[in-house]
């Protein structure tokens, strides 16, 4: 089994990682306790469980994960949230002081003295996987330990695991919802940084998130929980091809990350066509009758009175061109589809 590493850092990181674990846990049937609680008419939830998750003595099911803070406020709330039993307690590393939205805190001082405890916990749980694919990483970039400290991990994990891939699911600042003033500042410094160690970054905005809220949700005063339930949905979208046994499997691999985009281009391309073929036809136009222009046309448009029209029929000259308007002297010889070119409702359009 390819398994997952899961790592979240800060009080937005936490917050997001916490809702995340808590969806995924309904999607595999794992009560709060870590046990299984499925129907059992279907094994589907239990196929690929170890993706992200370690069996534990007793059937208990343990999250692959490490949270991390510079303040135990964060650790706290988590422990004593609805799903706080679940994680294993020796995965909780934590400080004391708090970086105070501070990116050089987290990166230089405070966070570096607590990431060696913090890749201990990594090491450990890398160890006990048999085929290790790579990090998922949440955290946030406005303030001080997801930018700092979270960079300063990814960074670490990709010097000693430097073949595994490494996913992060960043929050970015947004001018309008701030909290600091030095929100741009940080996002920037670990902008530098995804730049250089992360093979895959997740971008979440603060701005989009409120615009759903506002706009689709139709939520009046929506709240950090309303927020955090759209980046776990969104996160679950993500990586369900990861954990569970369906016909389309992916893998955290730049290869599939390319393959997908390829894949959502063609159906942006298929789309527009299918539209552009119902267009014709609801025009009595039909659009399979193309006539081909050579490159001497293409040469002659650009010299056409109308080059912004003749040029669009050179390549493919389809039903909905209007390479030669009527009443245009001399576009006659410059198009070669003049020749093959009927009226149609007051336009010469191609047969």
């Amino acid at each position: 089994m390819r398994e997952i590493l899961h790592v979240q850092g800060g009080q937005c990181g936490n917050q997001i990682g916490s809702k995340f674990w808590e969806v995924i846990c309904g999607e595999h049937g794992v009560d709060p306790t870590g046990r299984y609680t499925g129907d059992g008419t279907s094994d589907m939830q239990l196929e690929r469980i170890d993706v992200y998750y370690n069996e534990a003595s007793g059937g208990r099911y343990v999250p692959r994960a490490v949270l991390m803070d510079l303040e135990p406020g964060t650790m706290d709330s988590i422990r004593s949230g609805p799903y706080g039993q679940i994680f294993r307690p020796d995965n909780f590393v934590f400080g004391q002081s708090g970086a105070g939205n501070n990116w050089a805190k987290g990166h230089y001082t405070e966070g570096a003295e607590l990431i060696d405890a913090v890749l201990d916990v990594v090491r450990k749980e890398a160890e006990n996987c048999d085929c290790l694919q790579g990090f998922q990483v949440c955290h946030s970039l406005g303030g001080g330990t997801g930018s700092g400290m979270g960079t300063l991990l990814i960074s670490k994990i990709r010097e000693e695991y430097p073949d595994r891939m490494m996913m992060t699911f960043s929050v970015f600042p947004s001018p309008k919802v701030s909290d600091t003033v030095v929100e741009p500042y940080n996002a920037t410094l670990s902008v530098h940084q995804l730049v250089e160690n992360a093979d895959e970054c997740m971008v979440l905005d603060n701005e989009a998130l409120y615009d759903i809220c506002f706009r689709t949700l139709k939520l009046t005063t929506p709240s950090f929980g309303d927020l955090n339930h759209l980046i776990s949905a969104t996160m679950s979208g993500v990586t369900c091809c990861l954990s569970n046994p369906w016909i389309l499997v992916m893998a955290i691999i730049s290869k599939a990350l390319i393959a997908s985009l390829l894949v959502s281009l063609l159906l942006v391309q298929l789309v527009e066509a299918d539209h552009q073929l119902m267009t014709s036809a609801s025009k009595g136009i039909s659009p399979l009758k193309k006539i081909a222009c050579g490159g001497a046309c293409a040469a002659r448009c650009r010299l056409s009175s109308r080059p912004h029209l003749c040029k669009r029929a050179c390549g493919t000259c389809c039903a909905r061109c209007n390479c030669v308007p009527p009443g245009t002297a001399g576009n006659q010889e410059m198009c070669p589809c003049y020749a093959s070119l009927t009226t149609h409702g007051g336009r010469r359009k191609c047969p």
